[in-house]
This record gives structure tokens, C-alpha cells and sequence, in this order.
């Protein structure tokens, strides 16, 4: 990854955590929502006007999703500052968390609304401007002043009317030295209507033109807005999956006369309706059958079927019952819940991932940069053209007459009858109208806005849209074990105190045949972990209540991550130390491992993950744990190989037992005994192979190996997954996802080297057929609003296409 993580906007990111706020290694990341764009130019000049602030180091503006990301230095420039720089260059800009409205879906039919209203002001005009020239053109009626006055009447509320916004931002463009697709529009309408009026040519011809194209112009925009909508309609749809209101549950002690949210037994309980606003962490919330979750929680009474299919993509409600977490926006199904709240607002899971669908389509694609760097000088460039179009036909118009007349024997809309003047002029206007700059500044946001939406309903949240490209050339795949490979869930499964013991794993593994010296072995490890956040310790202290164990409280405890953790046991006759690790681990503190090696090695050929347990420097026994492969995983494995892909395992484990469960999923290459720190340095070692590498881990422990790979991949379930360590976020903690997203984005970049293979091809040749006298400018105006229809069209289809799990027989998913 090329860029380090960003966390919700507009937060600090420290690039060097011991940073102070003044401190010049800090910078933010600011969102906004900009308004006022009405092409690829203006989100250029968008770009450029935040890139001159001091202070900014990066402003990439996304046309398509109508915002734009700022990294900035908060102590050289503050948020305020960065907004009135949009507007004074005569833009909309607001804080994007404070841009979102209750109802995102009224919000942009209402754009959409006022889009259609501007068409048909132009349309109706229009309309009857073009019926009276075919019924003079059929009867062979002759132009009279009449007919004239009335082209002019019916054609000024057309171009100056509904026409007005436009030229209002042709001529803030202007101002600010940027000029757009708005003033291709004005000069091609706004001359031409006036060289109609002043009788310098033939009023007819050229005011009906200039109502023409503004009429199409304003049709290709309604067309544009509304296709455009329905590219944003998942992350619209998330949004309008937030609850409005929740029964919060409130406690009256009836003696007291006091209220409460947490219950009582001599308390009465009420339920109150109130605004999703007003809820805290640590209320009770009623959830009734048919209501969706209003914030993150967890269940404290009840059971029921939750669909989560809004995060997870999972088709299948989950069953939910006490102890158990909930998404806030998932749908409860079946019975009533009780939810104690643990998140509310911008820190619910829904808004982080509406958040990060936001960022995503906020940024930028590598293949982007040729576009955007075209699309900066295109306009200057189209208008130089044009006026050359002007000059050459207007001087040259003698010499090109016979090929002209020969062009429109064949080609009707030719018009060779015009003066030099007026020939010239219209092909000028042809020239300004045809040229698109739209169709390239859409090519690749509308495509990533689509794409991350799709991938949203899959369950893979996409963080940043560079990771699309770079996931499509990616040749090898590192998977960590636990959490990704396993469920991340491991168990303990026998316990050895005695290194002549038979090892059989159901006697040693079941509590029922566990003896006093099993037990107080177990309470010697659990002891030591029990405020350990490593699965295995977490495991084992887990088992040990499980038993209703009594485990005392240590001292001094020291963590060494991923070998092993260490602390002293007090009142008792003398302090204990107490070592509990893996072998590597109390061999390098001169414990004598010897006796148990036998018993060490049968457990580790079975897969078994086993850690010692030492008290006063004696190794007493091993506890071995296990954690389940996930049922998918072998299948994953499997098409990853018929991809060409190489997955890798890398884990801490010790190289038997990586290499027992390597075998069970049929991965080759495997990187066992690796500390968490020395995680970063194999991914570097695949990179300085010339691989491009993507990392597979949780996300809570491999955030560094995340960052060094080329695209990190966090996978997790639901709100225990770490999203902002990654590139990509898979949701549902489902392997399949990860071919879900190989998958998506393959045809993500497809529909982007289409949609870029058509703008530049649209443009290469339509503007020449323009210059060349054989484009009508009417037609020219419809090939323009066309053209950036084609690439939003084509980009939809992404909606379509079926991804791995919506198209794997029972061969690939077995």
C-alpha cells in the first residue's frame, strides 16, 4: 500500500506516533462534498484550487461521486480554510458527514426532479421550434420575418432561460482560468443565437441550432444525473437502513422514584419511544419482529434470526440469543431482543461502512492519471481547434467547396448552400459541441462508484480505489492462519501433565477425565492469561472457567508477542514464576524440555498447536489447542491455484504443525514460526522476488504486514472486524469472499479500460468529423450526450455480473 491508513474524516493521521498536534508529521484527512460540478473539468479545477493551498498535499476530487479527499497539515491550514477556497472559486463544499441527508433517496430525486424540469423548459420551446422548420421544410415555405421572429422568440427561453445555470458556470470557470465542458456549451449557443439576432447570417439556421443543443445538452444531463443515481444507489440504500427511532427501555425503582436504563428486580420496566440521537452506550433497547437493530450491541435477553445480509452479504439470518453481537441496521426476524447498546452514531458499523464506501469512491484509480491529465487541457485545446475549424473553412471555403457538395449528396445533414461564413461557423460549433470531456472524467469513478457499491452487497468493503488495480496483478496471496485459514476460535484440546502418559486426544482432551494434576495445571496457564488478548491464552483461560476453576491473580506479568507470556504467583508460601509458551519460548529461558519432547512431537504431527507450562522453572506439562478450519478454506486454496495464484500460510506455529495444516487446505509454501514483528519483513522478501503481494490476516495483529503488502486484506465478522487496517474489508469472515473480490475486481477494471478505450476513441474521432464539415452540430450534440451515456451504461452492468459464490457450482464450493 503507497499511502497509510486514514481514519474517519477528518482525523488525525500521525505518521509519526510520537507527534505532537503542532508537530509537522501530522497530517489529516478531510472529506467534503462538493457541489456545482458539471464535468471533468470542474473536478479538475476543484483539484487544482485546493492543491495551491499551503499545506495541502493531495486533493483528489471524484466528479462522478460529487466529492472530493483532502490530505492536509492542520497546523498550516485548518478545515474552514479549505471549504471557502471551493467556494470562492464558485462551488459548493461541505463537510461530507454534515452533507448527508435523513433521506439520501428524496435528496437525489429531487436533483434529479429539477434536472427533468430544466429539459422540459428547453424542450417545449424547442419542440415547437423544430415542427414549424419541418412543416416549412415539407410545404417548401420560405423563411418570412414572421418565421424569423418567431425562431427567436421561441428559441431565447431555451438558451437563456433554462440554459442559464449553464452559462452562470461557464462564466465562473472562466473567472477562475478553468474552463469546462459548461463553456464548450455557451460558446457554441450563446455566439450563435446572437449571430441570429444581429442578421449577420441566416437567423434560421443558427438560432435554431443554439436551441438545439441546449435542448439536447440539457436531455444528456437529466440522462447523466439520473444514471448517476442509480450508480450511487447502494451506499443510499445503507444509509436508509438506519433506524430513526428505538424503545429504549427505562426502569422506574416505583419506592424511589428514580430512572434507570439498566434493570432492577424491584424495578418496573417502561418503554419509551425516542430518536435514534438520543441513545447512549449502555442503554437497553427493545427490538421488536419486522424492526431493524438501531445501534451496535449486545444481545441481553431473548433469541431470535437477524439478517445481516445489509453488512455480510450472507443470505442466511444468523441466529442471535444472549451474549451474542448485532449490527446496528440489520433486521430482526423472529422473536423480541433486548440489545445493550455498544456504539452509536458515527461509530456504528453502518456508518463505518457507508463511511468507507464514501472514501472509496472519493479516490482515485493509477490508470486515472492519464485521463485526468488529458482532461485538464482538453478544453483549452477544443477551442483552439475550433477557432482553427473557424479560419480554415472561412479562407479556404472556395477550394473545399466541391468536396463538400460531392459529401452532401451523400450525407443529407451536410449543409454546402451556407456562406463561407456561415459554413465555417458551423462547423466551429460542431467542433465545441461534439468534444466530450465527460465521457473521461467519468470513465473511472462512475466504474469504482459502481464496483464498490457491488462489492458492499457482497460483503467486501472496499477502502481505497487503488486497490481495484492492484488486486487484478496480484501473483501471490499470503493467508495468515488463525482468523483466516481457521475460525480464529481455538480450543483447548488435552492436556499433559505426566510425559509417559498415552497420549489419546479424547481422554486427554475431555474435562471428564482430567485429574488433579490436569486441573491445577490448567490453573497455573489460566492464571498467568487470564488478561492475555492472544487467542491461545484467551483459549485457555476460557477453559478454565468453563471448569469453574479457581484461578488466582498473578503479578508482574510480561507478554513476549507470539512466544509466550510470564508472571509471578504471590501468596502463597514463596512467589511462583510461572512461564507459559511455546517451546521455542522456554528454551530460551534454559528450561529443560527433554522429558516432554516425545509427547511434544505426537501432538504436533496431529496439528495440534501445544504450549508449556513452567512453575519455578520446572516445565510441569503441555497443553495442546486446535482451531478449526473453516469449511471453505480447501475450496479458496483450490481456486486460487486455477488462477495462477500462489497462496502462502504464514503463521507462528511451529513448522510440524504448520505444516499438518497446510496439508489439509493444499498450500505448498509456508512460512511457520514467525514472530508478529518479523511478518512484515517476509512480505518485503516476496516483493524483492518482483511479486505483487496480497496479505489475507484479522487485521488486529497484522495491521504492519497489512500495510507492507501491496493490498491488505482484512477479514473478520461483523463488528469485530478491524476495517481500518486494510485496503479491503471482508465482512462476513466467509474465505469465498476473498474470490469474491479477485473477482470484482477484474471486472471492475475491465469496465475501466472500456470506459477509457471509449472516451479516447469517441473523441479521436469525432472531433475530426467535426472539423471536417461532416457532423451536424444538432448531431453532434446528440453523439456528446451519448458518448458519456455509454460509459455510465456500461459501467452499471456491473450490477449484473454474477461474482464467484453467485456462480460456483457444487464441484467449487465443495
Amino acid at each position: 500500500m503507497t499511502t497509510p491508513a486514514t481514519l474517519s474524516s477528518p482525523d488525525l493521521v500521525n505518521q509519526d506516533p510520537s507527534a505532537s498536534p503542532d508537530d509537522e508529521a501530522v497530517v489529516a484527512a478531510l472529506y467534503l462534498k462538493i457541489s456545482g460540478m458539471s464535468c471533468a473539468g470542474c473536478a479538475s479545477s476543484v483539484g487544482n484550487l485546493l492543491q495551491r493551498i499551503p499545506g495541502v498535499d493531495l486533493a483528489d476530487v471524484n466528479f462522478a461521486a460529487e466529492q472530493a479527499r483532502v490530505i492536509f497539515h492542520p497546523q498550516q491550514v485548518s478545515p474552514p480554510d479549505l471549504i471557502a477556497a471551493v467556494q470562492q472559486g464558485g462551488f459548493g463544499a461541505a463537510p461530507l458527514a454534515e452533507a448527508q441527508t435523513e433521506d439520501p433517496e428524496a435528496e437525489t430525486e429531487a436533483q434529479i426532479q429539477a434536472a427533468w424540469r430544466r429539459f422540459w423548459l428547453a424542450a417545449i420551446p424547442a419542440g415547437i421550434l423544430m415542427t414549424v422548420m419541418l412543416v416549412c421544410m415539407v410545404l417548401g415555405l420560405p423563411h418570412n420575418q414572421h418565421h424569423r421572429l418567431l425562431t427567436l422568440a421561441l428559441a431565447f427561453p431555451v438558451v437563456f432561460i433554462a440554459g442559464w445555470p449553464t452559462h452562470r458556470a461557464s462564466g465562473a470557470a472562466l473567472r477562475r482560468g478553468s474552463p469546462n465542458m459548461d463553456v464548450l456549451i455557451s460558446l457554441s449557443t450563446l455566439p450563435t443565437y446572437l449571430v441570429g439576432f444581429l442578421g449577420i447570417a441566416e437567423v434560421t439556421v443558427f438560432v435554431e441550432v443554439a436551441a438545439m443543443v441546449m435542448a439536447f445538452h440539457l436531455l444528456s444531463r437529466y440522462l447523466e444525473r439520473r444514471a448517476r443515481g442509480r450508480a450511487s444507489q447502494a451506499i443510499r440504500h445503507l444509509i436508509g437502513m438506519q433506524a430513526r427511532q428505538a424503545h429504549l427501555q427505562r426502569v422506574r425503582d416505583v419506592s424511589a422514584g428514580s430512572e434507570s436504563t439498566h434493570p432492577d428486580s424491584d424495578a418496573k420496566t417502561d418503554i419509551i419511544d425516542v430518536p435514534i440521537e438520543v441513545i447512549q452506550v449502555g442503554d437497553r433497547v427493545l427490538v421488536r419482529p419486522g424492526e431493524r437493530i438501531p445501534c451496535d450491541g449486545r444481545v441481553v435477553e431473548g433469541h431470535s434470526a437477524v439478517d445481516e445480509s445489509m453488512a455480510t452479504g450472507e443470505s442466511m439470518p444468523m441466529a442471535k440469543q444472549a451474549g451474542s453481537e448485532v449490527i446496528g441496521g440489520s433486521l430482526n426476524q423472529a422473536g423480541a431482543l433486548v440489545v445493550e447498546v455498544t456504539r452509536t452514531g458515527a461509530d456504528t458499523f453502518l456508518a463505518q461502512m457507508v463511511r468507507l464506501i464514501q472514501e472509496a469512491q472519493g479516490s482515485k484509480v493509477p490508470i486515472q492519471t492519464l485521463a485526468d491529465r488529458v482532461t485538464s487541457y482538453f478544453v483549452p485545446s477544443v477551442v483552439v481547434l475550433a477557432l482553427l475549424t473557424l479560419g480554415i473553412w472561412y479562407v479556404e471555403s472556395a477550394a473545399l467547396q466541391p468536396w463538400l457538395t460531392e459529401i452532401a449528396s451523400v450525407l443529407p445533414w451536410v449543409r454546402s448552400d451556407l456562406s463561407p461564413l456561415s459554413l465555417a461557423a458551423f462547423n466551429m460549433i460542431a467542433v465545441l459541441v461534439v468534444a466530450c470531456p465527460c465521457a473521461l472524467g467519468l470513465a473511472t469513478p462512475i466504474a469504482l462508484m459502481v464496483g464498490s457499491g457491488r462489492g458492499a452487497e457482497q460483503g467486501i468493503l472496499l477502502r481505497r480505489g487503488e486497490a481495484i488495480q492492484t488486486l487484478k496483478s496480484v501473483q501471490a496471496i499470503v493467508l495468515d492462519k488463525t482468523g483466516t485459514l481457521t475460525q480464529g476460535k481455538p480450543q483447548v484440546t488435552a492436556i499433559v501433565a505426566d510425559p509417559q502418559v498415552d497420549l489419546d486426544l479424547e481422554n486427554l482432551g475431555s474435562p471428564n477425565f482430567w485429574d488433579r494434576q490436569q486441573q491445577t495445571l490448567l490453573i497455573w496457564a489460566a492464571a498467568v492469561e487470564q488478561g492475555s488478548e492472544h487467542p491461545l491464552g484467551r483459549a485457555i483461560f476460557q477453559c478454565a472457567q468453563r471448569q469453574a476453576l479457581s484461578i488466582p491473580i498473578p503479578t508482574d506479568i510480561i507478554a513476549t508477542p507470539g512466544q509466550g507470556i510470564q508472571g509471578l504467583l504471590t501468596g502463597l508460601d514463596q512467589p511462583q514464576p510461572i512461564l507459559v509458551g511455546n517451546p521455542a519460548f522456554l528454551l530460551e529461558h534454559d528450561l529443560d524440555l527433554s522429558p516432554w519432547l516425545p509427547a511434544l512431537d505426537s501432538l504436533e504431527s496431529q496439528g495440534q498447536t501445544v504450549v508449556g507450562v513452567a512453575v519455578d522453572r520446572k516445565v510441569l506439562g503441555l497443553i495442546a489447542l486446535a482451531d478449526t478450519l473453516k469449511p471453505e478454506a480447501a475450496s479458496v486454496v483450490a481456486q486460487l491455484k486455477r488462477r495462477g495464484l500462489d497462496p502462502i500460510m504464514l503463521t507462528g506455529d511451529s513448522p510440524r504443525v504448520a505444516a499438518a495444516i497446510a496439508a489439509q487446505v493444499g498450500i505448498q509454501q509456508v512460512f511457520a514460526q514467525v514472530l508478529p514483528a518479523d511478518k512484515v519483513q517476509r512480505i518485503r522478501d516476496l516483493q524483492a522476488q518482483g511479486q505483487v503481494v496480497a496479505m489475507v490476516g484479522d487485521g488486529l495483529n497484522d495491521a504492519p504486514a497489512l500495510t507492507q503488502a501491496d493490498v491488505g486484506i482484512a477479514i473478520g465478522t461483523g463488528t469485530e472486524l478491524a476495517i481500518e487496517a486494510a485496503d479491503l474489508a471482508l465482512v462476513s469472515g466467509d474465505l469465498q469472499g476473498l474470490i469474491r473480490a479477485l473477482d470484482l475486481s477484474q471486472h471492475t477494471f475491465a469496465k475501466i479500460r472500456q470506459n477509457l478505450a471509449w472516451a479516447y476513441g469517441y473523441n479521436l474521432l469525432a472531433i475530426p468529423l467535426a472539423a471536417t464539415g461532416l457532423l451536424h452540430p444538432i448531431m453532434a450534440e446528440i453523439a456528446m450526450a451519448l458518448s458519456s451515456l455509454t460509459v455510465i451504461w456500461n459501467s452499471l452492468q456491473l450490477r449484473r455480473i454474477p461474482l464467484a459464490s453467485e456462480r460456483s457450482g457444487p464441484e467449487e464450493n465443495s
